[in-house]
């Protein structure tokens, strides 16, 4: 028993210590198309690899391929390990997300650099893209029409409303506010490229958020360059005493969704604010009653 119990101590351990390698094969500075000699990418954590390629003097037109492995003739190489385009070479821009795949065919891809700059391969998505690292970053401020939330209405000049760079490889930003205290409604908001309305996303219009009641709420916004997408998270932290507390899933609805939702509360005891129905600073019984009632009074 106890040899069992080493062995599978031992495996467990090796799982953990081993993890996988990605290269990069290609002309030079990427092994002078040798498929022993690829270069490897440092490992940043979940699934995401990283290369600074620093451009000799003059820069130029560089050809490559990702693998997940190297090996001695380019036979083993392709079947094996080789990632990169499936119908011809393909010819790449910095600062763009394209996808990549497990490929045995002879194509490439191909790149025109001529300064220093980084290429991030996602080993989860098969996605890369080759990043500048001199381009100059722009800024994304979130407006909107809820002073409250915003401080200002519109306004593309508040530079409190900068948002965050979370994910540099998907261009994910986040912007957020904790505490704000809000009635219920909603309000719409939009984001805008360096405190101008010239450049506004989504470009389609404007997003419009719910507020189902009245309280204090964190609120999330969060905007994603690569797709030109946003939206807003909304988490209640304290419900005002005046309003029903009885859309607890916050979907702007009160019905048995709800109640389901109050009674794994009472389970779980979980004790939000949230969920005393009946604002008697308590999360008992008595909550799933006055919410039956207020479900039999509607129908």
């Amino acid at each position: 028993m106890r040899k069992l119990s080493l062995l599978l101590a031992m495996t467990l351990l090796l799982a953990l210590n081993s993890r996988a390698a990605y290269y990069i094969v290609g002309s030079n500075p990427f092994g002078d198309w040798n498929p022993s000699r690829g270069v490897e990418m440092t490992d940043n954590g979940n699934g995401i690899y990283t290369y600074n390629y620093i451009v000799p003097s003059g820069g130029g037109t560089v050809w490559f391929v990702f693998a997940d492995g190297l090996a001695g003739d380019w036979d083993t190489f392709n079947a094996r390990y080789r990632m990169g385009p499936t119908s011809g070479d393909q010819y790449i821009s910095l600062d763009t997300l394209y996808p990549t795949q497990k490929s045995s065919s002879h194509y490439a891809y191909c790149v025109n650099i001529a300064g220093d700059c980084v290429i991030t391969l996602d080993a989860v998505n098969y996605q890369f893209k080759v990043e500048s690292l001199v381009t100059m970053e722009s800024f994304f401020i979130v407006v909107g029409s809820e002073p409250a939330l915003f401080g200002t209405v519109w306004d593309p000049g508040n530079e409190s409303n900068v948002m965050t760079r979370v994910d540099s490889f998907h261009n994910v930003w986040t912007w957020s506010r904790q505490g704000v205290h809000l009635d219920a409604g909603g309000f719409c908001y939009r984001v805008v490229e360096d405190f101008d309305w010239a450049v506004a996303y989504p470009s389609d219009g404007e997003r419009c958020q719910e507020i189902p009641v009245s309280g204090t709420y964190d609120v999330t916004i969060t905007f994603n360059l690569d797709t030109q997408s946003a939206e807003c998270l909304l988490h209640l932290l304290v419900q005002d005493s005046e309003s029903p507390n009885c859309d607890l899933n916050l979907d702007g609805e009160v019905n048995i969704t709800d109640l389901s939702y109050l009674i794994d509360a009472l389970l779980t005891s979980n004790v939000s604010p949230l969920y005393d129905v009946n604002h008697d600073g308590e999360l008992n019984i008595a909550d799933v009653t006055s919410l039956i009632d207020l479900l039999l009074a509607s129908k």
